[in-house]
């Protein structure tokens, strides 16, 4: 049994003492505590290992950009909470290490741009097989969200921070928008809900 189930049914049998719930509800409410857990968990080794580098503001930088583009574009979801943990770390460190060896470009930063708005634009929002985006309203938001938030971000990369910060903003955006191509979806083994392009027709 992993750590955050662990902790979530410990958690969910405190609860039970003090409230009553059915069947459904503790499944629910097991399900929420075990995600919360399990988030916390990996956010704590991101940050240990982040300090233990001596990398914490770029790590920390890179996992916020990534995340809040991530919130609205989507994108595919590892299987498991380990290989999910394994994904995050690769993506964050890669991030620095190549915005560490790589010299800002001013044309790096167009055809990034570019790439990263045709692709949020083609692609966004990416949901998943387990949880489907339906709502052809919600599908424009994200749409729309996802373009302010990359646009947002590639301008205060522009007109602000230092090289390797821009670099950490810029290849951020080109790992999410990454994870919402179809061809990922096809390497990983993911399924988006099938009803999108429906929706869309």
């Amino acid at each position: 049994m992993s750590l955050s189930r662990f902790l979530g049914r410990k958690t969910l049998m405190s609860i039970i003492n003090h409230e009553s719930f059915n069947k459904y509800d503790k499944e629910i409410v097991e399900y929420g505590l075990i995600m919360l857990y399990s988030t916390i968990v990996k956010l704590v080794i991101v940050v240990l290992l982040a300090l233990s580098f001596g990398v914490l503001k770029e790590i920390a930088l890179c996992a916020f950009v990534f995340g809040l583009l991530r919130s609205f574009a989507g994108g595919f979801h590892a299987k498991t909470s380990l290989g999910c943990l394994i994904s995050m770390n690769i993506v964050y460190f890669s991030v620095y290490l190549l915005s560490s060896i790589l010299p800002y470009s001013i044309y790096l930063y167009w055809i990034s741009l570019i790439f990263c708005l045709v692709t949020i634009i083609a692609y966004a929002p990416a949901d998943t097989a387990e949880k489907p985006i339906t709502n052809l309203r919600q599908i424009r938001i994200m749409k729309l969200s996802s373009i302010l938030v990359l646009l947002s971000m590639f301008y205060l990369a522009y007109f602000y921070f230092t090289e390797i910060t821009k670099n950490i903003i810029i290849l951020s955006c080109i790992f999410e928008c990454a994870t919402i191509l179809p061809f990922m979806y096809i390497i990983t083994k993911s399924k988006r809900g099938d009803q999108y392009y429906e929706i869309l027709e």
